[in-house]
């Protein structure tokens, strides 16, 4: 470190900007946490159905592949080729045989082992590789691979405790409580933060602004500081799950209204034409009808009604990709990105941002297309 760094008097209640600015911390960061001995998010099970389904996503700036094998395991190895350190995969997701490194050619197996190198034994008897090389030692740089449930998660230190353990009991059952039976992916969107990682993390625990600055949670009580909830921690205080029962208030609703009055998510002449499109089938048995979940450092779990949605995010760009998922128990209530006519797309970049649009399908613009531009103008952002 260039200076040392003096943490205020107040403790863990301030932390100083250069946490969130400083490259020789943000690279401290990444060799200690997403290389270290951390659990992050990889996929669902269900994006890879099939053997030889892969995705890419990161730990941390580390690039990396996600597989089914012809094992019908899920493996995943780093994204960079044994020869050069080229990528690999260069589609976010897809199908092969095999994988292969478009620069030379070298070819693994959908578990990172090296199969085949072009011209190993040279032509003519001339070049090639030495006798001295073996490919059973240069394939891909293999994770430990674990999953909860249906959700992936992978590691690259040998010292990260067993899954089930680094998670925890409390947790643990906060997740399974939303993530029964076997979710059906109905979509997915990414997003380029352009924050350092922490503040999104930061954010997703920060009960506060939620229902400030989000009309809809508001407008329509879905979520309210007068409700009843709370927060759990985990036991060894990485991970977090708040949660809102906004059938039971703390205060009547005429006196929950007048605190939030003046308060800009408030938005009185706000109305949907139909009141029951946001009434809520009760499928978890709680009353719950908000819980926003994190596993330290990179992923994000959020019930919102009888929506679900699981994030993971990485690196210094924060970037972000979310999946929209349907349980199978219930499919009345809607979530714009979970609507199958509408398909989430990136397009940029343009003067260094990215910029988000939701296309649909069909000539005419659906509820959910219509209801996705009103919140949007509402909160000035979609989340």
């Amino acid at each position: 470190m260039q200076q040392e760094i003096k943490w205020p008097a107040e403790g863990n209640a301030r932390v100083p900007y250069r946490m969130f600015s400083d490259p020789e911390i943000y690279r401290a960061e990444l060799a200690r946490i997403f290389l270290g001995p951390t659990w992050q998010y990889l996929a669902l099970a269900g994006e890879l159905p099939q053997p030889g389904d892969y995705l890419t996503t990161f730990l941390g700036e580390t690039p990396v592949i996600v597989t089914r094998g012809q094992d019908g395991e899920i493996h995943a190895m780093v994204n960079r080729c044994a020869h050069r350190g080229n990528l690999v995969c260069l589609k976010r997701r897809g199908h092969a045989d095999n994988l292969t490194c478009v620069y030379h050619a070298w070819r693994y197996d959908l578990e990172g082992n090296l199969d085949s190198v072009a011209f190993r034994r040279g032509i003519a008897g001339k070049g090639g590789m030495p006798a001295s090389f073996h490919l059973e030692e240069h394939g891909l740089k293999k994770l430990r691979v674990d999953r909860f449930g249906e959700l992936v998660f992978g590691t690259l230190s040998p010292e990260a405790p067993p899954l089930a353990n680094y998670i925890g009991n409390q947790i643990g059952s906060r997740i399974h409580r939303v993530m029964h039976g076997k979710p059906k992916i109905l979509g997915t969107t990414s997003q380029i933060l352009h924050n350092n990682w922490k503040l999104y993390f930061e954010n997703v625990r920060d009960t506060y602004h939620a229902t400030l600055l989000h009309a809809f949670f508001t407008t329509f009580r879905i979520s309210r500081l007068t409700s009843e909830g709370g927060v759990d921690i985990a036991e060894n205080g990485a991970h977090h799950a708040s949660y809102t029962r906004n059938k039971v208030d703390r205060v009547d609703q005429a006196t929950s209204d007048q605190l939030y009055a003046g308060i800009p998510s408030l938005r009185e002449n706000f109305r949907l034409g139909d009141p029951g499109f946001l009434t809520m089938a009760e499928e978890f048995g709680d009353d719950t009808t908000t819980q926003i979940l994190s596993l330290f450092p990179n992923f994000v779990l959020q019930q919102i009604q009888n929506s679900i949605r699981p994030a993971a995010g990485a690196g210094q760009s924060g970037r972000s990709r979310r999946l929209c998922l349907d349980g199978g128990r219930c499919r009345r209530q809607f979530h714009p990105a979970r609507d199958p006519r509408l398909r989430g797309r990136v397009l940029g970049p343009r003067n260094g941002w990215f910029r988000a649009r939701l296309r649909s399908q069909s000539d005419d613009r659906s509820l959910g297309a219509r209801l996705l531009a009103r919140l949007s103008a509402l909160d000035g952002v979609v989340t």
